[in-house]
């Protein structure tokens, strides 16, 4: 699949996820806050995907890609954590006004190993499962991008091949399923089973599950 090819195809499928789980809940401002604060959390990971798929294989800026990647995982894992972790305490220190305060006592919340830690033990297995396995193949060299390590550099002086570009675009793709996936099963089962179907139809933009292409 060409760089081309795959920015259309990852258009469609999120044009699907969308669909799936429906502009009344996406669009949404829900008056339950931990609704509210979880659709904030993983539509925050579906924008940083549109941004890094733009960056690998449209504005040719690809280790700013990756490092978006980063980001896009660490927001889908705080959705996670969000839906089936955060105390009420906790989500009502993340929904607080913004000030100087807030700022303040949202800088103490959990960081992600805390909260993948918490995940494995109250998501569903399949689900906390997915997130572990993806850190455990991804989180060294996503973060040698984030702070110009070794990863970058190279591929800097070295060259960014398009094949690794198209790989991680569709790392990135498979994180943005998995924030549809969290959004749609705030709407019910229903929703849930639709959006998690459509990896079939969209095979070709998801990576091999034992792919480690920022490696």
């Amino acid at each position: 699949m060409s760089d081309h090819d795959l920015v259309q195809r990852s258009v469609e499928l999120e044009h699907r996820l969308a669909e799936m789980t429906g502009p009344d809940l996406l669009n949404s401002s829900p008056i339950d806050l931990r609704q509210r604060i979880v659709l904030a959390a993983a539509k925050v990971a579906v924008e940083h995907g549109q941004s890094a798929r733009r960056l690998l294989l449209v504005e040719v800026a690809p280790n700013s890609g990756v490092v978006l990647v980063r980001a896009q995982y660490e927001a889908l894992v705080r959705s996670v954590w969000l839906l089936f972790c955060a105390t009420d305490a906790e989500m009502a220190r993340l929904t607080a006004t913004l000030d100087v305060s807030s700022e303040q006592s949202a800088k103490n919340m959990a960081g992600l190993l805390d909260m993948l830690a918490e995940v494995q033990k109250r998501a569903p297995m399949a689900l906390s499962q997915q997130l572990v396995a993806f850190r455990d193949a991804q989180w060294k060299s996503l973060n040698s991008f984030v702070h110009a390590g070794i990863h970058p550099l190279s591929r800097t002086t070295g060259g960014f091949p398009k094949s690794l570009a198209i790989s991680i675009a569709k790392v990135s793709n498979a994180l943005t399923h998995m924030a549809y996936r969290v959004c749609a099963s705030l709407g019910g089962e229903e929703r849930l089973v639709a959006t998690s179907g459509i990896y079939l139809e969209f095979r070709d933009c998801f990576p091999p599950m034992d792919a480690t292409p920022t490696s």
